[in-house]
């Protein structure tokens, strides 16, 4: 499960917060609303598709003013930091 949330995805592009300590992550997931979502299990890597929870999230990234999940899987990190890369590369000539 994607959250469509542009509003909070908007945010998410706009701000200038690029990383979260464990102890400020559950701040983070309310202030999003997403929370609930992520406690119950409701939400998938965006890359592999595995379920992902407090233990296993590695990112939250908006794409297509959605809000996305990364899991700790390292071929999904890697695919993530290439997406970011593609993205960031195409913003650079827009």
């Amino acid at each position: 499960m994607f959250i469509n949330n542009g509003k909070a995805a908007k945010f998410m592009v706009d701000s200038k917060i690029k990383a979260v300590h464990d102890d400020d992550l559950m701040n983070l997931l309310i202030s999003l609303n997403i929370y609930d979502d992520v406690l119950n299990n409701n939400c998938t890597c965006y890359f592999c598709g595995a379920q992902i929870n407090i233990d296993n999230l590695a990112s939250i990234f908006p794409h297509d003013n959605e809000i996305m999940f990364c899991c700790d899987f390292k071929k999904c990190v890697f695919n993530l930091i290439s997406l970011r890369n593609k993205e960031d590369s195409t913003h650079a000539y827009a």
